[in-house]
């Protein structure tokens, strides 16, 4: 038996908080950007020769990424806060034989396959008689599966199972609080 197997994990929990308290003007902000890239490639190589009873090829990107910014700003005259957390996650995950190879085999199976979770939350508050505050938070997900046999030779007695799947799930949540006599505020959450 012939097993290739290659797992990508990114696993990041990263938070900014601040806060500061005044008694005339109070200024804060809080900042967290994730920028995540993986790769992972199970194969079988350009004129390689395989005799094996049974080959199987896994690639995988398993990645869990959370990020949160919370910042609160507190004064008797005035307060302004922000708050941002940003996180891009991109895979190229593949499993495949190249061109030029030969294989000999009762089966081929494996896959390209992720299970990327991402979370983000972004967190403001501002109070002072005049107060304003931002919240803004992003989640951006890009998966390249690719399961695939190039121009190869296959001489396989049994089956042959090569499969893609995605399972990306992104979270985004904005929250902004204010209080004042004069107060403005945005929130912003945005996944993809």
């Amino acid at each position: 038996d012939l097993m290739l197997n290659a797992l990508t994990k990114t696993d990041v929990d990263s938070k900014s908080m601040g806060g500061v308290v005044a008694t005339m003007f109070a200024v804060g902000g809080s900042v967290v950007h994730i920028n995540a890239d993986s790769n992972a490639q199970a194969y079988i190589g350009n004129g390689s020769v395989v005799n094996a009873d049974n080959v199987t090829m896994e690639a995988k990107d398993e990645s869990d990424i959370e990020a949160l910014a919370a910042g609160v700003e507190a004064s008797i005259g005035g307060a302004a806060g922000a708050s941002v957390a940003i996180v891009n996650k991109t895979n190229d995950v593949q499993a495949f034989v190249a061109d030029g190879a030969k294989v000999t085999a009762d089966s081929l199976e494996g896959g390209a396959k992720d299970d990327v979770e991402v979370d983000v939350q972004a967190i403001a508050g501002a109070a002072g008689i005049i107060s304003g505050e931002g919240a803004y938070a992003e989640s951006s997900i890009v998966s390249k599966l690719k399961s695939y046999v190039g121009d190869a030779v296959l001489k396989l007695a049994d089956s042959f199972k090569l499969l893609t799947s995605g399972s990306s799930h992104g979270n985004a949540e904005a929250l902004g609080v204010n209080a004042g006599v004069l107060s403005v505020g945005a929130s912003i959450a945005k996944s993809d």
